[in-house]
């Protein structure tokens, strides 16, 4: 009989290594969050919940995590090297921000919200959502091109801070900005961005930091 877990679970900041077992395979009608903690691993997750937040931990893997996560999903601020074993589906915003990625392989193919994978070590964005129907950040990485960036992205698009020096694989659409670094402004004026991609909002051109 499957497991139903009416209400939050808040398990935040108790110096926890592993979730308890209790949890494993449960369905949680309500957000469940872990922040702040010593997991090196998600094993002994619930199998479904409404939210589920997993940042600033020691995380390595997403193996043993959530499969579907209704609202959003939080995994930023750990040790991370890929998304592999993270949840197939998410109903809004992915952050897997500030961590040590080298491959988006393993993200869901959609993201009805924002997605986040802004500084970590991506060299390419390949294995990345297909649509995001929010913003996409990806500032502050390796990147060189937009190779494997989302075909649509229905807010702004950020690949600031990055060593580009192509923008082959950039979105088809871009419901808002677009932002890039300054220094290619010369090199990729607005009028040839706008015939790469249709941008509704503006194409702006930030300095470094």
């Amino acid at each position: 009989m499957e497991k139903v877990i009416n209400g939050n679970v808040i398990l935040d900041e108790l110096v926890l290594f592993k979730l308890p077992e209790f949890l494993n395979g449960a369905v949680v009608n309500g957000m469940f969050s872990c922040i702040e903690n010593y997991l090196y691993t998600l094993e002994n997750s619930p199998r479904v919940v409404q939210t589920f937040d997993c940042y600033s931990n020691r995380l390595k893997s997403l193996k043993g995590g959530p499969e579907k996560v209704k609202g959003s999903f939080d995994c930023s601020c750990n040790s991370l090297t890929t998304l592999e074993g993270g949840p197939i589906e998410v109903g809004t915003d992915y952050d897997c921000g500030i961590n040590s990625l080298v491959s988006l392989e393993g993200a869901p193919d959609e993201v009805d919200g924002i997605f986040y994978c802004n500084d970590n070590k991506l060299s390419t964005l390949e294995g990345a959502p297909k649509r995001v129907g929010g913003d996409f950040y990806c500032y502050n990485n390796n990147l060189t091109s937009l190779k494997g960036a989302p075909r649509i992205v229905k807010y702004s698009f950020s690949c600031i801070d990055n060593p580009l020096v192509s923008l082959e694989g950039i979105p088809s659409e871009i419901g808002e900005d677009f932002y890039i670094p300054l220094k290619l402004k010369e090199f990729f004026p607005e009028t040839e961005i706008r015939k790469r991609s249709k941008i509704r909002g503006f194409v702006k051109y930030i300095k470094d930091r």
